[in-house]
């Protein structure tokens, strides 16, 4: 009997010993603890980097040996999916057939060009209805994140599905920051 309650003692013991060797581990640089579970920070995407070729944008001091056959096969698959098409999501925020739907679509269009030039935005007509959407994201809660932002300002706004070119998805996300659009030319 007088075995077992040392028996239990000492594992009680080795494990807060190894519990406080664990909490004191020193994590590297970007990385924090949250309980037991270690959290690396996600790196932030630069969206003015959009569409720009990463050879090009490398500082100097940074040398790429490439075989030029690894560079040309690379464009020609580039080339070859320019047409093709992806589904992705838009948010719809202009749906109108009135009188002067036209007028308004396009000046919805100007106002979020100017308030918001990294966020992809297009103005359509189909079945008597003008339509504008902004965004252009491959998962349907990327969408939603910019439908929250603006429902205050845009009640009526929706989330829609499209099919997209091939280099028109990569958004990374560029949301406005909450300001209020002109809307007035």
């Amino acid at each position: 009997m007088r075995m077992t309650v040392r028996r239990t003692l000492l594992l009680l013991f080795a494990t807060f010993l190894s519990a406080t060797s664990f909490a004191q581990t020193v994590l590297p640089e970007g990385y924090s603890r949250a309980d037991t579970v270690v959290v690396i920070s996600v790196p932030q995407v630069n969206p003015a980097l959009d569409g720009v070729d990463i050879l090009v944008a490398m500082p100097p001091c940074v040398a790429v040996r490439q075989s030029s056959a690894i560079r040309s096969a690379l464009d020609r698959q580039v080339e070859s999916n320019r047409s093709r098409m992806f589904n992705g999501f838009r948010v719809r925020v202009f749906h109108d057939n009135s009188q002067s739907a036209r007028e308004r679509s396009s000046q919805i269009e100007t106002a979020f060009m100017r308030a918001y030039p990294l966020l992809a935005v297009e103005r359509s007509y189909s079945n008597q209805f003008f339509n504008v959407t902004v965004g252009a994201f491959r998962t349907r809660s990327e969408a939603e994140k910019l439908l929250r932002i603006l429902a205050s300002q845009f009640p009526q706004a929706s989330i829609v599905k499209e099919k997209f070119k091939y280099p028109m998805l990569d958004s990374y996300g560029v949301y406005p920051e909450g300001g209020e659009l002109d809307l007035t030319l």
